[in-house]
């Protein structure tokens, strides 16, 4: 009879993974080891949002926080459905060297083109903003 222990597939499986994860960590040539995450402040009070957007982007491997306290950060994204467009100028004061993305309803044309007139850098409807920050974090890790 056997007396040793089973694993399941799966278990034997993410053993694997995390043993190659953590070698590429701990590795000096490791990619992992070298690049610094974007770091993305997102400017919203809306729950749902902040927490559908910084998982999303988070996953993506970008630092994201949010609130009134933002260090240096690579990019400000800017919820416009709930901030005043004048949101935009501040944050570029604050953060000159960071991108400025403001995203708002599509429906709300002149509110988006008033936020590009205010400083942002890209402007974009609500729907596409997960995807389009996500494309900058992924192509942000290969430069």
């Amino acid at each position: 009879m056997f007396s040793g222990h089973l694993y399941s597939l799966p278990r034997m499986t993410s053993l694997v993974r995390l043993t190659v994860v953590r070698e590429a960590v701990h590795s000096n040539d490791s990619p992992l080891s070298s690049e610094t995450p974007m770091h993305i402040h997102l400017d919203t009070p809306d729950l749902m949002t902040r927490v559908r957007l910084e998982s999303r982007w988070r996953s993506a491997g970008a630092t994201v926080t949010s609130g009134d306290g933002a260090e240096r950060p690579d990019l400000v994204a800017i919820d416009l459905a709930a901030r005043d467009v004048a949101t935009v100028a501040t944050w570029r004061e604050r953060c000159p060297d960071a991108a400025i993305l403001a995203f708002g309803p599509h429906v709300e044309g002149a509110m988006l083109k008033a936020a590009r007139q205010a400083g942002a850098d890209e402007v974009v409807v609500r729907g596409k903003v997960a995807d389009r920050v996500s494309r900058r974090i992924e192509g942000s890790g290969s430069s």
